[in-house]
């Protein structure tokens, strides 16, 4: 699991290591100011725990190639102490998608090459061990719901056309109190559905 964030420019002096702190660690050129930090996570599937294991600070987003060159080192230093990556998870941002994309290209022409198919684009082999990436569920519902709310969803169903608006979420929304007791979406607000009243 990864993710890059936005950080105020912040400049500090440390005195007893007689260190300025506050510049990119990596992927700039000179000494810029760090500006964006990205952090990496490890987390268990079969039992519950989660260790951040790396993190660094850049003076602006980090490549998607930059990405991809941090993102298999860490897997093959989770590998060496004996854990196995089945998937990496991060939000939809465009220079993780590049990243993961270049990824998935690269497996994609070394099997080629070898002479073998792949059954499926969106994965990657790194010391020969199949990774599926995964995009963070509640951005995919975030962006669900962001095109949700300016556009129709067209779907068809026993071969009949139908459409999907966000005025029938507003009308659900708006029947759900008189059916007293039985509720169905009793932790929505306006917040959540009008418009006008819209946090996003």
């Amino acid at each position: 699991m990864f993710d890059e964030m936005s950080l105020a420019t912040h400049i500090n002096y440390l005195i007893k290591q007689d260190e300025v702190e506050g510049f990119a660690t990596q992927n700039t050129s000179g000494h810029a100011f760090a500006n964006h930090a990205q952090v990496f996570m490890v987390r268990g599937i079969t039992q519950r725990w989660k260790q951040p294991i790396f993190y660094h600070f850049s003076g602006g987003p980090v490549s998607g190639f930059d990405i991809a060159i941090t993102l298999k080192s860490i897997i093959l230093k989770l590998t060496d102490i004996g854990l196995t990556v089945c998937t990496v998870i991060c939000d939809q941002g465009a220079n993780n998608c590049t990243g993961l994309k270049y990824l998935c290209h690269q497996t994609k022409i070394e099997k080629l090459q070898k002479g073998e198919e792949t059954e499926n684009d969106f994965f990657f082999e790194i010391g020969g061990q199949k990774i599926f990436p995964l995009y963070d569920p509640p951005h995919l519902l975030k962006c669900i719901r962001n095109n949700f709310l300016n556009h129709n969803i067209v779907y068809y169903e026993e071969g009949k056309k139908k459409v999907a608006k966000w005025d029938h979420i507003i009308t659900a929304y708006n029947m759900d109190p008189y059916f007293g007791s039985l509720r169905l979406m009793p932790k929505l607000t306006d917040q959540h559905v009008l418009k006008t009243k819209f946090a996003k």
